[in-house]
């Protein structure tokens, strides 16, 4: 297991994931389930399957620093809504601010309250790793544009997905092989 308090977490970084947390359970869960007539508890098992498949063909994907990132990336997002799931959607402010203050003190004690916890904790580990990774690759002196083209990267990804090809055989496939193009324009 990865040692928490390998990580340094700042306010830039607390905010980001504060916004990331957010996003997942008002986008991912709440809207997704109210659109799709759907239950909280369905929502969240079809998110984790389709991150299933999709790791599933993340392979595709030719740059090994956005094919790592990116499964950091469906790594730590499962985790968070396992821990969502387990505590209750209603429940996620909550979630999230205990993640806060254990990612902002990075308590041991508290990240290593359950298995979905340290599971989440390694999954950022991760990422944050293969994040150093990619910037590294680029240049530190482009690190800005590194941090604009992840964004761009994963805004794209998920428009591509929910706009064109949810619910199409082969979807994820087709998802990793649109994320060649998409990685391919930072280069």
């Amino acid at each position: 297991m990865i040692e928490a308090e390998k990580i340094k977490l700042n306010e830039k970084i607390l905010k980001g994931l504060r916004g990331f947390h957010k996003g997942l359970v008002e986008h991912g869960i709440i809207f997704r389930s109210k659109i799709k007539n759907q239950t909280f508890q369905e929502t969240i098992e079809k998110e984790l399957d389709d991150m299933d498949r999709f790791q599933k063909e993340i392979h595709r994907i030719k740059d090994p620093e956005i094919r790592d990132l990116t499964m950091a990336l469906t790594e730590y997002a499962c985790a968070f809504y396992k821990l969502v799931e387990k505590k209750g959607v209603e429940n996620y402010k909550e979630v999230i601010e205990f993640l806060d203050k254990a990612y902002s003190n990075m308590d041991k004690a508290l990240l290593k309250e359950s298995e979905e916890t340290r599971e989440l904790t390694e999954a950022l580990m991760r990422y944050i790793d293969c994040f150093n990774k990619l910037v590294e690759k680029k240049g530190i002196s482009k690190y800005k544009e590194t941090i604009d083209f992840v964004n761009r990267f994963y805004f794209e990804m998920d428009n591509k997905y929910y706009s064109e090809l949810e619910g199409k055989p082969d979807d994820m496939r087709q998802l990793a092989e649109y994320l060649n193009e998409i990685s391919r324009t930072s280069e």
